[in-house]
């Protein structure tokens, strides 16, 4: 993929080690590197931290873009999303498709512990994708987190920077223990045989969801039909209730113009139904209609459909575009339609090839 590359840098060491990675990466391959860091306005030091971003930027010879961010919760959950939607914006103004980050090995087993405690499938204990959708949309339609480092270990870069003489700024809620991620590091780092066993059975459940992972975007392209007004058919019969259950997932998110996939309680209601034609269900912001044995038509639940368009998207399943709208709506998708007169465009169909695209490339990593 060509074009500019964005790289979101906190000021910690793994993103500083991540900056002076990329910076030398785009140097050597005439690529345009943009620097992006966010104040979340939560703790005095973080304008020093960030204006400490911008210093070693420009001593690496990159532009720096700063955001403050106000009125935030001191939730990880929510601090982490208002971040990436900041960062997806700056990312689509400057034209990068792709935006790194310094997720590390440290962290890849953090989450493996996290993911186990709260019992979690083979996508769940898999952990964290090398490449990925943006977790936020529409803000992030097209964009790919990459995370090169993330077969590294915090210790080891942190060894490297420092033998260089490069300083970073370690943000103290690294060591609050109100953190699960917190605690979960704390346990790997007192316990060596238990960071190795963990590292062979998160690798190990990696490759699992390699696999489901290729043989998913194979049967979400053969399975799952998103049509002009944004509803989406999906044929589930004869498949194993596991892929079934990801798969319907999808296509609920994709009808909903959600961000992420329901949660699987939501799902299980649906499935168990399957051969009962003409039930109806409501899940995570879509309809959804058994129309036939292993037959499912989902769309929008126009009551939560938001009527206005935002960064050139309305509600998060439609972009404007030339062509003439979709003249011929399924009675179900009707009333969550943008307004006539509109040119518009069903981002559905993009997005699952897109989503179907980075599975399969990430199969490739197990071979």
């Amino acid at each position: 993929m060509s074009g500019p590359v964005a790289v979101a840098v906190s000021g910690g060491g793994d993103s500083i080690a991540l900056l002076k990675t990329a910076s030398a990466w785009a140097k050597a391959r005439e690529r345009e590197l943009h620097v992006l860091t966010v104040d979340h306005g939560l703790r005095a030091a973080a304008h020093e931290e960030a204006e400490f971003v911008a210093r070693l930027a420009a001593d690496l010879g990159h532009d720096c873009t700063r955001f403050t961010l106000s009125d935030l919760r001191p939730v990880q959950a929510e601090t982490r999303l208002a971040r990436q939607r900041v960062l997806a914006r700056a990312c689509r103004e400057a034209g990068a498709r792709i935006l790194l980050t310094g997720h590390t090995l440290d962290d890849q087993l953090e989450t493996f512990l996290m993911r186990l405690r709260q019992g979690s499938g083979v996508f769940g204990l898999g952990g964290i994708d090398r490449a990925a959708p943006s977790p936020v949309w529409p803000e992030g339609r097209g964009l790919t987190l990459v995370r090169p480092l993330l077969s590294l270990a915090r210790q080891d870069l942190r060894a490297a920077l420092q033998a260089e003489g490069q300083g970073w700024r370690d943000d103290p809620s690294n060591e609050d223990h109100a953190y699960e991620r917190v605690r979960m590091r704390q346990l790997l780092a007192a316990d060596e045989s238990l960071r190795d066993r963990t590292r062979r059975l998160q690798a190990a459940f990696a490759v699992l969801r390699r696999a489901e992972q290729a043989a998913m975007a194979g049967e979400a392209g053969a399975r799952l039909a998103v049509h002009g007004d944004g509803s989406v058919l999906a044929g589930l019969g004869g498949l194993r209730p596991a892929r079934a259950e990801r798969l319907l997932a999808l296509g609920v998110q994709l009808a909903a113009g959600a961000a992420r996939m329901p949660r699987r309680s939501q799902i299980l209601p649906v499935l168990e139904a399957l051969d009962a034609p003409g039930r109806r269900f409501t899940c995570s912001g879509a309809w959804l209609e058994i129309e036939a044995p292993g037959r499912v038509r989902l769309a929008r639940d126009p009551g939560l459909a938001e009527r206005e368009w935002q960064d050139g998207v309305w509600d998060g399943r439609f972009e404007h575009a030339d062509s003439p709208a979709c003249d011929t709506p399924h009675p179900m998708a009707a009333r969550s339609l943008p307004e006539e007169g509109e040119g518009w465009r069903a981002l559905g169909q993009g997005r699952l090839a897109r989503i179907c695209d980075i599975w399969r490339r990430l199969s490739l990593l197990s071979q």
